[in-house]
């Protein structure tokens, strides 16, 4: 029985740090399209997270903050969907390759970052404007979020082993 509520509320813990993930994106979406700002607590979340290189971040509820948060979204789903289907076709097997890849999402998010960051590289080295040279600290928020989210996953799903096929 001690075992079942430590990984009730760590599945528990998986799941709301994901609802936090998509709860700081839905504001900024709805920030953006009602032109409002977003709390004040998303700012700091995003102010918190430096790497070994102090970044001042911009505390901005623009477009542009959207469309970075939308990029970083989209090297993560489009890292999870090739290394899904690349577990797929290794595998064979639809379960494993899902369990592999939820095992997996601790790297996918990195790789996701680091896409990120090279992408953000190449938009302030060659474009001219001086929006694409800005670093916003909604979406490092965002994507901090979503590496703990992804690590705490990772964590839960390698605890729990491997479930049985249906089939």
């Amino acid at each position: 029985m001690n075992l079942f509520s430590f990984e009730f509320f760590f599945g528990l813990m998986v799941g709301l740090s994901f609802l936090l993930t998509f709860y700081i994106y839905f504001r900024l979406l709805y920030g953006v399209i009602r032109k409002r700002e977003v709390p004040q607590w998303i700012y700091k979340f995003g102010q918190a997270f430096q790497g070994r290189v102090h970044v001042k971040y911009e505390n901005a509820n623009t477009s542009v903050a959207l469309r970075d948060a939308n990029i970083f979204l989209f090297f993560w789903l489009l890292s999870n969907v090739l290394s899904f289907a690349f577990l797929y076709y290794k595998s064979g097997n639809y379960y494993a390759a899902v369990y592999q890849c939820c095992k997996l999402q601790f790297l996918i998010v990195l790789l996701a970052m680091m896409l990120h960051s090279l992408f953000q590289f190449f938009r302030m080295t060659f474009h001219s404007s001086r929006e694409a040279r800005r670093w916003y600290s909604t979406s490092n928020a965002l994507s901090w979020v979503a590496f703990l989210s992804c690590f705490l996953l990772a964590s839960f799903v390698s605890t729990m082993g491997f479930p049985e096929s249906p089939l």
